[in-house]
């Protein structure tokens, strides 16, 4: 909703379209994700400091008289790296508890992993 949303400088994250095939189908999702990461990488429009609306979650149950909120791309980027971040650790979660060996930084925050090497620094010296 993020790349959709510049060319209109509003975002609407409670708009996006559902899509079965990319829930249901490994290569449907690969597909998506390579197109994805294409967009990100040349999107004329993904400037950080560029400001754009974006839609209060829920606005409609509200009552709030302009659903929007004046935000930056920088922002936005943060946010969704965050949220990506936090269905990470669900996955994670999920794949631990089904016996599958994984990376153990897979699904930490940036901050929470700087912290650790740090911890990690000051015991070793």
């Amino acid at each position: 909703m993020l790349l959709a949303g510049l060319a209109r400088g509003r975002i609407d994250y409670d708009a996006r379209k559902r899509d079965l095939s990319v829930e249901t189908s490994r290569q449907t999702a690969q597909a998506r994700i390579r197109v994805l990461i294409h967009r990100l990488e040349t999107e004329s429009a993904l400037r950080i400091d560029s400001l754009v609306s974006v839609r209060i979650e829920d606005s409609a149950g509200s009552r709030v008289p302009e659903p929007f909120l004046v935000s930056s791309v920088g922002r936005e980027l943060q946010v969704l790296s965050s949220h990506t971040i936090h269905h990470f650790a669900l996955m994670a979660m999920t794949l631990r508890a089904l016996g599958v060996s994984i990376d153990p930084d897979f699904g930490m925050a940036p901050s929470t992993l700087r912290y650790r090497a740090s911890q990690a620094a000051a015991e070793a010296a």
